[in-house]
């Protein structure tokens, strides 16, 4: 079909499916506060300018699936994908990769946390062994955070409106294994609250 009316039919079954799971979550597990992220791997084309679809275009499909949403809404944001677009579609929750170059990007991101937004640093990489300490992804966020710091990003805003998480899905994981990049995100997420804390009895807060 066109591709303008295949985007259309795919918003319209993604507002459906999380609709429909959000309704399953409420029946299972009644009263529970949901955080839904969708996970939209095609954003690398708009940063690459290769895209199928005008970016206004996306941005109007993409913030129509957001809002179909009654709970929390998060956008992961795969690989090099636009966080610019990302943003602009107005998820409450950003998900993006820990890598050095989220520093090209620390004016963008430094307005969505100042607009209260929150960003789910994928600080636990899911495509190569993660070894048994926490250490060297802790400095490789300790060092994005310093860098995007340095760009204008406030250094206590980005601790304290955080969240730590795999690099991408776990899907393809063992039990076993994704208990260990589990495990390691929540090393990592003890870490920054600790730093978190700090920051505001610093600041009097």
């Amino acid at each position: 079909m066109p591709t303008v009316r295949a985007f259309r039919r795919a918003a319209v079954l993604c507002r459906a499916w999380t609709a429909a799971l959000e309704r399953l979550v409420e029946q299972r597990l009644p009263g529970t506060s949901v955080v839904v992220f969708l996970d939209e791997p095609a954003l690398v084309r708009w940063r690459r300018g290769d895209a199928t679809l005008d970016r206004d275009s996306a941005i109007d499909i993409l913030s129509g699936a957001l809002a179909a949403v009654e709970g929390t809404t998060g956008l992961h944001v795969c690989g090099d994908g636009d966080l610019g677009l990302a943003i602009e579609a107005g998820p409450q929750v950003l998900g993006v990769e820990v890598r050095d170059d989220l520093a090209d990007h620390a004016l963008p991101l430094s307005r969505f946390l100042d607009g209260e937004g929150w960003v789910a640093w994928g600080a636990v990489p899911t495509d190569r062994p993660v070894g048994e300490s926490p250490d060297p992804h802790w400095r490789r966020l300790a060092g994005v955070w310093c860098e995007l710091s340095r760009r204008g990003c406030d250094p206590v805003v980005l601790r304290t409106r955080g969240l730590v998480t795999p690099a991408c899905g776990l899907a393809g994981y063992g039990a076993s294994q994704a208990e260990r990049v589990l495990g390691i995100a929540h090393e990592l997420a003890g870490r920054v609250h600790d730093q978190a804390v700090a920051a505001r009895i610093t600041l009097g807060a």
